[in-house]
């Protein structure tokens, strides 16, 4: 199935159009908005078996990347 170049500059125009949009979006995201991809689990190891007991800490993601 061959396509005419017609048909192919037709389209070329909105597949560049969507692709510029889709790559401004990204760097929007990563660049604006570090804190939604910073996570964090802490854990509190005693050394001895006296010593103050500490909660974990955790922060979870707000946005994820497929």
């Amino acid at each position: 199935m061959a396509n005419k170049l017609y048909e192919l500059l037709a389209v070329e125009q909105d597949r560049k159009n969507k692709a510029n949009e889709s790559l401004g979006e990204a760097k929007k995201i990563f660049t604006k908005n570090d804190p939604y991809f910073d996570g964090m689990i802490k854990k509190y190891v005693a050394i001895e078996e006296d010593s103050e007991q500490i909660p974990d800490e955790t922060k979870e993601m707000v946005k994820t990347v497929k």
